[in-house]
This record gives structure tokens, sequence and C-alpha cells, in this order.
């Protein structure tokens, strides 16, 4: 047998892998991350799917996906592929009212625990806390 038997004299381009369409050489084709970008990854390959499967992907179950675990990334602080924090989580339920989750982890309490009203000549100070030792955290002199 020679090699054109065998498909090795064949110098076919890459095919997508979710459609029968060619890839073009070299960088004429979008970047495909083998690992979502939003859940760290980082390597890209442009020999995977065309650039039209790779925007449909993107703008539909890739950005799914990516909803889904930006709490996870939140909670976590965990980063993108290329380095970014993950989005603040806005209003999200606690035991002291509504918290913003910033993209780091940390916890911002969208309200702040007290009220303050003006009655006659005196102020009044209402809190809202869960557990006495929270209404202790927040007393200062």
């Amino acid at each position: 047998m020679n090699a054109e038997h065998l498909g090795q004299g064949d110098k076919k381009r890459p095919v997508c892998i979710f459609c029968p369409t060619e890839l073009p050489p070299g960088k004429g084709n979008k970047p495909e991350h083998i690992l979502l970008n939003a859940l760290g990854g980082r390597k890209s390959t442009r020999v995977a799917d065309c650039s039209k499967c790779n925007s449909e992907f993107g703008s539909g179950i890739d950005s799914t996906l990516t909803d889904e675990v930006a709490s996870f990334r939140a909670v976590f602080g965990l980063r993108s592929g290329d380095g970014e924090l993950p989005p603040a989580i806005r209003n999200a339920p606690s035991s002291v009212g509504p918290i913003n989750l910033l993209g780091d982890g940390t916890p911002k309490q969208r309200n702040k625990p007290f009220t303050v009203e003006a009655i006659d000549d005196q102020m009044s100070v209402k809190f809202q806390v869960s557990s006495l030792s929270e209404l202790a955290r927040l007393r200062t002199y």
C-alpha cells in the first residue's frame, strides 16, 4: 500500500467537531478555550471548532454555565483563566438581610443593620440583628 491509500497523501484541513466546516489555516479561526475561561481555563485551540460554532456555544451553553458557577467562583474567589475576579453577587439572602458577595469572596452587608430616627428632641436607634453576639460586635464606643 502506498501513502495515498492510508490517507497520508491528503493534506486536508481539520474540520469543526460540531459541523462539517473546514477550519482555516493559521489564526483565521477564533480560539476555543479547552476548559471554560470562567472555570480558570487558560489553554485554547484553533483546531477544534469553527468560529460560527464557537460563537453559538459562547452565547449559549458557555454563557449559561458561566452564570451557573458564578456564585461558586465568588464564594471561593476563583479567578478566570485571564486572571479576572468573579463578578459580585448582589442581594444574596442572609440572616442579617441581603448582602453583596464581592468577587474576592468578601461579604458586604447591603443595608445598614440599624435605622436612626429623630423623635422630638431625641434620636432613636433600632438594630436589626440575629443574635446578641452580633449586636455586641456592632456596638462601638
